[in-house]
Order: structure tokens, then sequence, then C-alpha cells
């Protein structure tokens, strides 16, 4: 099966970019974690930026609940990490703030854009 998403470190500027595509399902962000945090080159103390324009985000609140309990399990113990989150439409939104909300006590700063630009200079302006 063909992933729905792409992920690139950079290492030299201390960043992760993950851009995804097509119809996004629970299960593709739960596959999303496990190939993130078993790259080679994954450090998590990284900043991430999620860009999720142009996909089609299908889920409810619900959804999202096992996604935040993974990544919960994956961090626990880690230090402050800063998410930026690129969105396109009304959906992605509501799925966004679904997060935030429940992603409350993983010790995360998230903040969501509608414009790439910002989102690159929020999460730069916090390396550098």
């Amino acid at each position: 099966m063909e992933k729905k998403y792409s992920i690139t470190v950079i290492k030299d500027i201390g960043l992760i970019q993950a851009r995804f595509f097509g119809k996004i399902e629970a299960k593709d962000m739960l596959d999303y974690l496990t190939d993130l945090y078993s790259m080679e080159d994954y450090n998590p103390i990284f900043p991430i930026i999620y860009d999720f324009r142009g996909c089609i985000a299908v889920g409810y609140r619900m959804e999202v609940i096992p996604f935040v309990k993974r990544l919960a399990t994956l961090r626990s113990g880690l230090g402050k990490k800063k998410i930026g989150i690129v969105v396109d439409s009304l959906n992605q939104e509501f799925l966004v703030k679904a997060f935030i909300e429940l992603a409350t006590g993983l010790n995360l700063e998230i903040k969501m854009f509608e414009d790439p630009r910002e989102c690159s200079q929020w999460i730069l302006a916090r390396i550098n």
C-alpha cells in the first residue's frame, strides 16, 4: 500500500517536515507515527511542520484519540516539542483543534496556520 505521507528530516537546522497526500484516515496517522519514530535520523527534540494542504482529512474527534494516545506513549519522558500545522480546509481545522485540545499535557507547543510561510517563520524563530 502506498504511503499517504512523506517525512523529511533536515538535520542541519534541526527540523522535521511531514507532508500528507490524498485521503488521510486515522490509520494513516498511526502509520506515520510508527515510521517517524523508527527513522534513523529522527530526533525527538526537532520541531515538526505538518502540512495537510490539498489532502482530505477523514475523521471525527473520537478518531483523534488513538493518535494522541500513541503520541503520549512515544513522547513519555521527553521535553517540550513544537509542532506547526498547515491546513486549508474547515474539516482539517476541526481535527487540528481536537488534536490541540486532546494533546494538552503532552508537553507540546502546537500552532495551526493557513500560510505555510508563517508556519515556517514561527518554527524557525524558535530554532535559531
